[in-house]
């Protein structure tokens, strides 16, 4: 009896497809809370290491007023102490980088917190050495305005998200990152940026003296390196865009 199993077969198909965009929509809801508290949980981390830093460059300012000839017993141990809350924040910044490779849909994001984390623990190292000049300051000014950057990509996305929740998402198969394409370039440009800051800076510092050829040397390879790191991330982000 053919004639009577068809409109059952019709209302099958149909059922199933209502139950598969159920199950799409419920997928899309959870993978979007789940970016809304990674993306909430990144706010708080970088939040909380712009507050810890900036007491340590304000340290590192005073010391240098002082001037290194001056440094005593007490001046030794503030550096001491502020080495160690700068290597803190260091791990803590390999967090926030760990968090963002599981995620795993940005490019520029996970490499400019694996940059910051990598400057922290120079000026760590920096700060051990009773180094506290132009350089380390310079080296901590980039680490705030990394963390605000990081910080208002943050928000924007968060911000997004926020006006989207009334709008009707269509499902697809891939994934969407947690910071779109405009956000990550921007994030790219800063870091470039920062390399251009560094290099005048340790040049100078080598050419007065402040900083000794040795030290300057290294400064410059690791920045070369950056160098090289910041092309490959835009040669990533160009590969994602042409797959898109």
């Amino acid at each position: 009896q053919p004639q009577e199993a068809t409109p059952k077969q019709d209302r099958a198909v149909a059922e199933l497809e209502e139950a598969k965009k159920e199950l799409e929509d419920a997928l899309e809801q959870l993978r979007k809370e789940e970016r809304e508290e990674t993306l909430r949980d990144l706010e708080a981390r970088f939040r909380d290491m712009l507050l810890k830093q900036r007491p340590i460059n304000d340290g590192t300012a005073a010391l240098d007023q002082l001037g290194r000839e001056n440094f005593k017993r007490a001046e030794q141990l503030q550096l001491a102490d502020l080495a160690t809350n700068e290597r803190a924040l260091s791990e803590q910044a390999a967090t926030c980088l760990h968090i963002l490779d599981e995620e795993g849909t940005t490019v520029a994001f996970p490499r400019v917190v694996s940059q910051l984390s990598q400057d922290m623990g120079t000026v760590a190292d920096r700060l051990a050495g009773a180094e506290v000049g132009a350089l380390t300051q310079t080296i901590e000014q980039e680490i705030v305005d990394t963390l605000e950057q990081l910080l208002d990509a943050v928000k924007k996305m968060q911000q997004e998200n926020e006006q989207q929740q009334g709008r009707q998402s269509s499902s697809s198969d891939k994934e969407p990152p947690l910071l779109p394409p405009s956000a990550e370039l921007k994030l790219l440009k800063a870091s470039q940026q920062r390399i251009n800051t560094r290099t005048a800076v340790i040049t100078e510092g080598a050419a007065t003296g402040k900083e000794s050829p040795e030290a300057a040397a290294r400064g410059l390879k690791g920045l070369a390196a950056r160098q090289v790191q910041c092309s490959e991330i835009a040669k990533q982000m160009r590969d994602r865009q042409g797959q898109q």
